[in-house]
């Protein structure tokens, strides 16, 4: 296959709309500095003010084999994944340089318009974005045999290659560039449940006050498993009608479609903080950006940057002698919630003369009211 994601051309254009501004000349350290010294070349490029730097742009700085790339014939060699410097938004590139990965294996790498062009065809869904993320977070860049690795993972998803599949496109690409890959793609049906397309993590008290002795309700949802819980001021356990949830030790494991109500139980005044974590969700940013404006015939780089994020929650609910029902909830079947009497109670006795009294003054007004019969 002629051209294969061979990056030729080093002037790269942003997926974006902007007006060039010039910059002054910038000097940038490449991605991997000791595979450039093994190849002889600079750990260090300067770019000159030619108009490269407009807003808008990017430049190539190195391939993936280490060698660096010549900002005057601006000429890649073919080898992916590419190091490129990123503009920023104020004109400026940025004063480092990432690591971009080919997406269209099986297209041409347009060598003849070296300008990239605005990218708006090619869309990943979110289960895919997911795995990519995982690949960013799960990568080590360090050497080309690891960038070689992470690059036929990221051709895993964008050919959507089954879990556990070789991928042999990759290991034959490689092989003609003297590394060697295992380029098998990760166990995707045990990494999809826990890699949530939208994380989100919820967790409230179901009532805010309990009754000294009574059991507290918090509900936790996530789109994330597992998550870590702890509590404070009390034992806490899933609810044995929860339907949902296994807790071992603080790890809480759960069906991601179903909330899950956790217990706890107190014999004295005080309050119950309970707090819940997701450590480690993979997350990226990603940037499409291709060679001119042809999706059709032009590979597709991506730029992702994944770093591991978190999910936070926490309610409390507080443990008194006569707890206050919360404005929204209804007293409770055991009667902890009733509302307290006020006033002195009617006795039967007075309920009774209150009637005849009404009863007596309704016949006065009817016999008042009827008309007088006259007298014979």
């Amino acid at each position: 296959m002629r051209g294969i994601c061979l990056v030729v051309g080093a002037v790269l254009v942003f997926v974006g709309t902007a007006t060039p501004v010039a910059a002054a000349p910038v000097t940038v350290d490449v991605c991997d500095p000791a595979s450039a010294q093994a190849k002889g070349d600079p750990t260090s490029v300067t770019l000159p003010d030619d108009g490269v730097f407009a807003r808008g742009k990017a430049v190539a700085l190195q391939v993936n084999d280490g060698r660096v790339v010549d900002p005057e014939d601006r000429f890649a060699y073919g080898h992916v994944p590419v190091c490129a410097i990123l503009p920023t938004e104020d004109g400026r590139p940025e004063p480092r340089a990432e690591w971009m990965f080919c997406l269209e294996r099986t297209k041409y790498a347009c060598e003849d318009e070296p300008e990239y062009g605005q990218v708006d065809a090619h869309q990943f869904s979110a289960r895919d974005r997911a795995r990519l993320a995982w690949v960013f977070r799960d990568a080590t860049l360090t050497t080309p045999t690891e960038r070689a690795e992470a690059q036929s993972r990221v051709w895993c998803v964008s050919d959507k290659l089954p879990s556990r599949a070789v991928n042999t496109d990759a290991v034959e690409y490689y092989e003609k560039r003297d590394l060697t890959i295992t380029g098998t793609c990760p166990d995707w049906d045990a990494l999809d449940p826990t890699l949530p397309e939208d994380p989100q993590l919820d967790l409230h008290a179901v009532k805010e006050t309990v009754k000294i002795g009574g059991t507290a309700r918090f509900e936790l949802t996530s789109t994330a498993d597992p998550v870590t819980v702890t509590a404070t001021g009390g034992k806490l356990s899933v609810c044995p009608d929860s339907g949902n949830g296994e807790l071992d030790g603080d790890t809480l494991r759960l069906d991601t479609d179903k909330p899950v109500q956790l217990c706890v139980k107190r014999d004295r005044p005080g309050k119950v903080s309970v707090s819940a974590e997701r450590h480690g969700i993979a997350s990226a940013d990603m940037e499409f950006w291709q060679y001119t404006s042809d999706p059709r015939n032009c590979q597709v780089l991506l730029r992702g940057e994944s770093a591991p994020s978190s999910l936070h929650a926490s309610a409390a609910a507080r443990f008194e002698d006569n707890p206050k029902p919360s404005p929204t909830s209804s007293a409770s079947a055991d009667g902890d919630d009733d509302l307290p009497s006020t006033g002195t109670s009617l006795t039967w006795p007075t309920l009774l003369a209150l009637a005849a009294m009404a009863a007596g003054i309704a016949a006065i007004v009817i016999a008042r009211r009827m008309p007088r019969q006259p007298r014979l």
